[in-house]
């Protein structure tokens, strides 16, 4: 008879460093009348918590089996590699376990992320003047953010919060990048999958490391996008997700340290209402971005436009974009198609890939037939039954400080 045939043992890794691991000794016996079976985890004991340091089994008659758990939490992050003494009456045997927690050698401080969340750092150079419209938006944000890099008296609080809400492709990401681009700022640009781990926990210690090196390189803004994919209401949530949100209303409070007030948190969201009010609470300036009036419609396609000929009424084409309630991405995919149609028009051997050696692409001003059949294309994200949402949400939020922007419907 050999251990090997007696015992199994199973490192179950499932809930992975932030909770505990669990291990399962299984002894079959399938030899003898009869087996004394002790597993010595003494060794174990340098590199984990548990209660237990020597799981004793009673005698275990023939065809018999016992299985005994042990949680174990780990003490460093790393690879750890330890041994396992199993003995029985009659032989002993040594197993080495190797268990990978995090990286090598780190302690359990959150310093493995460093790496990552560096990466998130972004530069970003989207300048105010290439959003079209919104000016009274852009002054807003724009006071608040210079405000939140500045040393300023105790009785003068900036927005340390700022929520940008509303249907999708009306610039929300484009206002945070502008923010970033106008100011010498730590910019931290973030998305769910750069918080999001499979492993229980992790979210949450992510999302702590973050704010701790946006502290550390104040003044910073961290921007997260799809705010209501990591903060939904707690209704039906998972464990996970309700650590995840935690952690977030904890950071966005801000008592950790003084630093606090030169980390703004810029999010935005196109389903506010999925939000957590505890969360919504947490934004104290939320902004409507709702879609172009016909001034920003004009400005939007002049930016789109930049440098090419047109022999068009930038005016009638906005009152166009406007009635199909066209968002500011949907107005760069009009202007997309639009010179799509010219190339084709001008540029038959195109669809030859055999005829375009020692070609030359030719142009012609863009015509009120292009924009025509692009319009014909290019269908709208956004409908009437969609937009009266945002509205009634709006006019909900509107006791709570959202600002409404000029120009816009």
């Amino acid at each position: 008879m050999t251990i090997d045939n007696v015992v199994r043992i199973n490192f179950n890794d499932q809930m992975h460093c932030n909770v505990e691991y669990q291990i399962a000794v299984e002894v079959f016996n399938q030899f003898e009348d009869s087996i004394q079976v002790s597993v010595d985890l003494s060794e174990a004991k340098k590199y984990f918590n548990f209660s237990e340091k020597t799981i004793e089994f009673p005698p275990i008659k023939k065809k018999q089996k016992l299985r005994r758990y042990i949680s174990m939490k780990p003490l460093y992050e790393g690879t750890l590699t330890f041994s396992i003494k199993i003995m029985s009456n009659t032989t002993q045997q040594t197993q080495e376990i190797t268990v990978i927690t995090r990286e090598p050698g780190e302690k359990v401080d959150g310093s493995r992320y460093e790496n990552h969340i560096k990466t998130l750092e972004t530069k970003s150079v989207i300048t105010w003047d290439k959003i079209g419209g919104m000016d009274e938006m852009k002054n807003t944000l724009m006071r608040n953010v210079i405000l939140s890099t500045l040393e300023l008296p105790e009785a003068i609080q900036p927005f340390r919060g700022v929520l940008l809400y509303g249907p999708p492709g009306t610039g929300k990401s484009l206002l945070a990048s502008a923010a970033a681009g106008s100011l010498n700022a730590t910019f931290f640009n973030v998305s769910v999958s750069d918080i999001m781990s499979y492993w229980y926990g992790e979210n949450s210690r992510i999302l702590q490391s973050l704010y701790i090196e946006a502290r550390k390189r104040s003044p910073s803004i961290v921007f997260i996008d799809e705010l209501d994919s990591i903060a939904a209401t707690r209704t039906n949530l998972y464990e996970g997700s309700r650590r995840l949100l935690s952690t977030l209303l904890s950071e966005l409070s801000g008592f950790k340290t003084g630093n606090d007030r030169y980390v703004l948190t810029i999010a935005a969201t196109n389903s506010p209402w999925d939000i957590d009010d505890a969360v919504l609470s947490r934004f104290p300036l939320k902004i409507f971005v709702s879609l172009p009036d016909e001034k920003a419609c004009e400005q939007i396609l002049e930016i789109h436009l930049k440098g090419l000929e047109y022999d068009i009424s930038l005016s009638k084409l906005a009152n166009e974009c406007f009635k199909n309630h066209y968002s500011g991405r949907d107005i760069e995919a009009l202007c997309r198609q639009a010179i799509w149609e010219m190339l084709g028009d001008r540029n038959p051997f195109l669809n030859k890939l055999e005829t375009t050696k020692n070609r030359n692409v030719q142009l012609r001003p863009l015509l009120m037939d292009d924009f025509k059949k692009a319009l014909s294309k290019i269908i709208p994200r956004m409908n009437p039954v969609m937009l009266e949402r945002y509205e009634q949400f709006n006019k909900k939020a509107q006791e709570n400080s959202v600002i409404r922007l000029e120009g816009y419907q």
